[in-house]
């Protein structure tokens, strides 16, 4: 319920005092920082006080050149009200496997880690989804793969050489 309207306020015939609100559906708009645009798609869950819903849109923000906004639809136990400052978070599956940033070699133009396999190093290429502590998550090493985590920069120029 919305009232609006204070003690010795005079309205007009017509005039809307008072409104009945559906407050079990909330919309929560949330601000994401650019670094992390590629990561947030529609569809993602949202965590906030332990209820979760789920990203219907995603805007430029209107206030600040560094972050974006998100909308966020979740179902209200009443633990919600209209104007709250909340903080929540994406849940979201992380598919991949960390590796050393020495592991990787940083061509420009792709990534590659050395597997040792067959008793022989083989360079792959691997694409790099994010930066993480001491690290890189990336896509196209399989389960059991040797990856090499030092010394890639001596493999790689004995590769070049070796390779007509």
């Amino acid at each position: 319920m919305k009232i609006d309207i204070t003690e010795g306020e005079k309205f007009e015939a017509g005039s809307v005092v008072m409104e009945i609100v559906n407050n079990s559906i909330v919309q929560f708009i949330g601000s994401v920082r650019k670094s992390d645009f590629l990561y947030v798609q529609k569809g993602d869950i949202v965590e906030i006080r332990n209820t979760k819903g789920r990203v219907v849109e995603i805007l430029p923000s209107s206030n600040s050149a560094n972050y974006f906004e998100i909308i966020v639809i979740l179902k209200n136990d009443n633990t919600f009200f209209e104007n709250n400052y909340e903080v929540g978070k994406i849940v979201k599956e992380i598919r991949g496997k960390i590796v050393p940033k020495s592991s990787v070699i940083r061509t420009g133009n792709s990534d590659i880690v050395y597997v040792f396999e067959d008793g022989s190093f083989k360079a792959k290429e691997v694409k790099i989804i994010t930066d993480v502590k001491d690290g890189y998550l990336i896509e196209g090493i399989k389960n059991g793969e040797k990856i090499v985590k030092k010394g890639v920069f001596l493999i790689d120029a004995d590769f070049k050489i070796i390779k007509p």
